[in-house]
């Protein structure tokens, strides 16, 4: 292929218009394979009428560019294998292989498609190895509203709100259900009752370890974590609410005839920037039927596309304007000329497919709509162009006027916020300390009550290896000094376990000094040495009689 390499995407196209190209085409369903080398013998695409999702996607490209391509199945099978999921996954070689296509073989350059999808077709995830990915058609969609919880997402990036509110609602739901899990796990004497301590091993806040910590702090502690679940909760819940009407607002459309639907409703108004009028030509001379739905809307009286000459102009316009316009571009253009602009969301045009959104598509993503963008570097290897750099992202839009190019990548948070962060989380924890001054509760001691109602306390990694070594010790189906419960819980089985004073771990002492016993008990004793159990159960009846049971 006498092709002249340049990164100007618009005349590359020109040039690929010009010599054509000859694309294997990784195909991955068993049937596509016979399919696609029939079409590849009569170069008749008429001759496969299910050529597979990779096939479909190459033929979607070059129709789009109005470049003559030439397909050619590559069996994935041959260079496939399953990982313990039985998933299939490529071989190491696989790159190798189809770079020993591309040199020693009839083709120009391969478009190997990975598809990790469930039944649902909701996950994919695909490979170009041509600047062909850089221009797939696009559609710019006017968004209609913005959802509830946009003011909770400030100051900081949705994906910060997100992984904070997920680390409260975890601790949140874990102590408020704390209890009814390991009451539970009490009941089912098979059950080991040390792996059950795992969960307990996730909260790490609002607990005091040690006795010497003062009660202010402690306080503090519990009323900074209250401030922020509420802050995070109500954050969370706004959020989720944002995301179920945000889900049909900024996707309205799935297929072909979905954009049907709409264009004849009235809803939304189509124009086409004319260096992709080639779409119109593609839908004047499909037999597909979705295309061919499409072509008698256009004859209805104003539901005809129009040709837009400046598209960048015209997506200014869309945002000092409140209509619903769907804009057809390349997406070359659009990515130019949507950026910093926030009213739009750019949607790639392969998710119109008549089969549905197979190709880019990432379903029920929250916020907003998001596509997969890549980034894609060439070195010149004299038979053959190498990939030296492919970076994927995902991009998704802003809030309206927010200043931030709608289809830029999910940024992480800047120092700046991270800054404003710990500055809140300073000002919370200086209101909850002057609260607690003005209330004078700064005891610094905690009183016997509070000794005998803290019962949890936070594990550390040695907390959690020395409870295992007495759990392997002595067992949990072991009658331990006599003790006929032995064999209820891990808590039961180490209750009648001597502590030495003299023990040269403190580790050790305060594992038995402050040990909580699961869910189902009403006060812990620590007193002459040795610890005393008493459960709610009338069953099970114990009470402290001079240190001993």
């Amino acid at each position: 292929m006498a092709l002249t390499w340049t990164n100007d995407e618009t005349a590359m196209i020109g040039e690929l218009r010009k010599v054509g190209v000859k694309i294997g085409v990784v195909v991955a369903e068993p049937w596509a394979y016979e399919c696609g080398l029939k079409e590849a013998l009569v170069n008749d695409k008429n001759a496969c009428q299910y050529p597979g999702i990779g096939m479909e996607i190459a033929r979607s490209l070059c129709t789009m560019l109005t470049i003559p391509c030439q397909f050619i199945p590559l069996d994935y099978s041959t260079n496939m294998t399953k990982d313990t999921a039985g998933v299939g996954i490529y071989k190491p070689d696989y790159q190798e292989w189809l770079k020993g296509e591309i040199v020693g073989g009839d083709i120009d350059t391969t478009l190997p498609v990975v598809v990790e999808t469930n039944s649902n077709m909701d996950k994919q995830l695909l490979d170009f190895t041509l600047p062909l990915f850089y221009m797939d058609g696009g559609l710019v969609v006017r968004k209609t509203m913005a959802p509830p919880g946009q003011l909770m997402m400030k100051p900081f990036h949705l994906n910060v709100w997100i992984a904070i509110g997920a680390i409260i609602l975890f601790c949140t739901v874990y102590d408020i259900f704390s209890r009814l899990l390991i009451a539970h796990v009490r009941g089912k004497k098979d059950t080991n009752a040390f792996a059950s301590s795992i969960i307990h091993f996730g909260i790490m806040t609002g607990r005091s370890v040690d006795v010497d910590v003062p009660l202010w702090s402690r306080r503090v502690l519990y009323a900074v974590t209250g401030m922020v679940s509420i802050v995070i909760g109500a954050s969370y819940s706004a959020f989720l609410v944002g995301t179920r009407v945000s889900t049909n607002v900024y996707m309205p459309f799935n297929n072909v005839d979905q954009l049907a639907n709409a264009l004849e409703a009235g809803k939304y108004q189509l124009f086409i920037d004319q260096y992709s009028s080639h779409i119109l030509t593609m839908i004047e001379t499909s037999n597909i039927p979705s295309f061919m739905r499409l072509k008698e809307i256009f004859k209805q009286p104003g539901k005809k596309p129009q040709l837009v000459s400046n598209m960048t102009q015209k997506i200014q316009e869309i945002g000092r304007s409140s209509e619903n316009i769907v804009l057809y571009s390349s997406q070359f253009v659009l990515r130019a000329s949507a950026k910093g602009n926030c009213n739009i969301t750019v949607i790639p045009l392969t998710e119109l497919s008549d089969r549905g959104s197979f190709a880019f598509r990432k379903k029920n993503y929250p916020y907003s709509s998001l596509f997969f963008k890549a980034t894609i570097s060439f070195k010149d290897k004299g038979d053959f162009y190498e990939q030296t750099e492919l970076k994927y992202r995902f991009s998704r839009p802003c809030a309206p006027n927010a200043g931030v190019a709608g289809a830029e990548g999910v940024d992480l948070p800047s120092l700046v916020e991270l800054f404003y962060f710990v500055l809140i989380g300073l000002l919370v924890a200086a209101v909850s300390f002057s609260l607690e001054l003005l209330c004078g509760g700064s005891s610094g001691k905690k009183s016997e009550e509070e000794l005998m109602s803290d019962k949890q306390i936070a594990l550390t990694a040695g907390n959690f290896a020395f409870i295992q070594n007495y759990h392997n010790k002595y067992g949990m189906n072991n009658q331990l000094n006599g003790n006929p419960y032995g064999n209820n819980n891990y808590a039961t089985a180490i209750r009648g376990v001597n502590f030495d004073p003299s023990a040269t771990s403190r580790m050790e002492n305060e594992v038995f000094k402050s040990y909580w016993v699961f869910g189902e008990t009403d006060k812990w004793y620590a007193p002459d040495q040795r610890i005393v159990y008493r459960r709610r159960s009338s069953a099970v009846r114990q009470r402290k009689r001079n240190g001993s049971f």
